[in-house]
């Protein structure tokens, strides 16, 4: 079996999110939030994933320009490092005392050196798109009137969704509920 820490030296984006698909998170004894895979050896720090997926994320956002594909890997990576962030917070409150003592510890020392803020902070590249995205993926030829930000002097844009309803509402009629409306309006309108 292979090491986990494989993951951190991969540049490809699909190898990347093969193994985050098949990985959990879980907060160590010592309070590190990790990432292990039932099909390697070993665990990860969450942060040191997170600073990798930055660093990947990186070459996107120069020219914005990457593949549906790229866009389906990229989406399997943030939901699990949005996902593992989240279960952390659970996680916290099944740690014994000790643990939860050395969790603040690391918290303590990730105050200017954590990834996590980053991570909120940054851009969602699943989200937007570029004209040339726009036009290309999405198979439109108008753009939406705005942009809804601007990175590095390119305008991105959320895609324009239609809704359809899946289902039309039944029309219930009521008689007796309608002709108590319609005495309510007449009466207070001939009061006016």
């Amino acid at each position: 079996m292979e090491n986990i820490k494989v993951l951190l030296s991969t540049k490809d984006l699909s190898i990347f999110a093969n193994i985050l698909s098949n990985s959990i998170s879980n907060i160590s004894f010592w309070g590190n939030r990790i990432v292990k895979s039932p099909l390697y050896e070993g665990k990860v720090p969450l942060e040191k994933v997170t600073k990798h997926v930055l660093k990947l994320f990186n070459p996107l956002m120069k020219n914005w320009d990457y593949s549906l594909q790229d866009r389906a890997n990229i989406k399997i990576i943030e939901s699990f490092i949005d996902k593992a962030y989240q279960e952390s917070k659970i996680l916290y409150k099944k740690l014994s005392l000790i643990s939860k003592i050395f969790f603040h510890i690391q918290k303590l020392f990730n105050i200017f050196f954590s990834y996590k803020k980053r991570w909120e902070n940054s851009l969602s590249l699943t989200n937007l798109y570029s004209a040339a995205q726009y036009r290309r993926d999405l198979l439109k030829d108008t753009l939406p009137k705005e942009s809804e930000d601007v990175y590095k002097g390119i305008e991105l844009y959320y895609p324009e969704i239609e809704y359809t309803p899946l289902f039309e509402p039944k029309k219930i009629n009521f008689p007796m509920i309608n002709n108590l409306i319609d005495r309510f309006v007449t009466y207070f309108s001939k009061k006016n």
